[in-house]
């Protein structure tokens, strides 16, 4: 599963389900990983507080959110009036359209027509400018505490394995767009600490090895 990222996150079977049908209907490769234990592959069990991961190929995510637009079709005359979407501010509905990820396809589709409703200008030049912004928003590095690179070198010094991982995981991590663009999470100086705790975790396992053996 390498070569797949995360493409949507859902908090129950039953949705899941519905949209690995319609990615095995349309031929779109798929993955499914759930975060908590005992997971049932076959969906036979249907917990709310199941957290679903699907993953696709990164070329994928495009085409996939194409045909799930295009396959889920929202009723509202069947939504009941009581739905929680109802009672989220516009500042609360444009958030559900931004982060569309974090959100079932129907609850987004829904927010656009509670803004709709409300005679919100829900233009195309909107919807851009809210993908424009969740866009730069996740190629923001992430914030790294100053404590965690100093834990870093530390054990870099000691020639611990920690040492390797924290390094490693600075100098490669990343993390996917929705476009499935993949990007590095932490800026550049980050990986360059990264680098460098690498060298001294090398350096003093290979001293430690010498000591002892010499």
């Amino acid at each position: 599963m390498s070569d797949y990222k995360t493409y949507m996150s859902l908090t129950d079977l039953e949705s899941a389900f519905e949209i690995t049908t319609i990615l095995t209907n349309k031929g779109i490769p798929f993955k499914v990983e759930d975060t908590s234990k005992n997971f049932d592959a076959s969906f036979s069990m249907n917990k709310a507080d199941k957290s679903i991961m699907i993953f696709l190929d990164p070329k994928d995510f495009e085409k996939a959110n194409s045909i799930i637009d295009n396959e889920l079709v929202l009723n509202k005359n069947e939504i009941n009036k009581e739905h929680f979407l109802y009672s989220f501010s516009t500042d609360e509905l444009l958030d559900v359209i931004k982060n569309t990820e974090e959100w079932h396809p129907l609850d987004v589709k829904l927010a656009k027509e509670i803004l709709k409703d409300r005679n919100y200008n829900l233009s195309d030049e909107v919807l851009h400018t809210l993908k424009k912004e969740k866009e730069n928003e996740l190629k923001e590095p992430e914030k790294n505490d100053i404590a965690w690179i100093i834990i870093g070198y530390l054990f870099s010094v000691l020639g611990g394995f920690i040492g390797f991982f924290i390094a490693y995981h600075l100098m490669t991590y990343k993390k996917t767009l929705p476009n499935g663009e993949s990007i590095y999470s932490y800026s550049k100086s980050d990986r360059l600490h990264g680098r460098n705790m690498l060298i001294i975790a090398s350096l003093s396992l290979l001293f430690f090895i010498l000591y002892k053996f010499l």
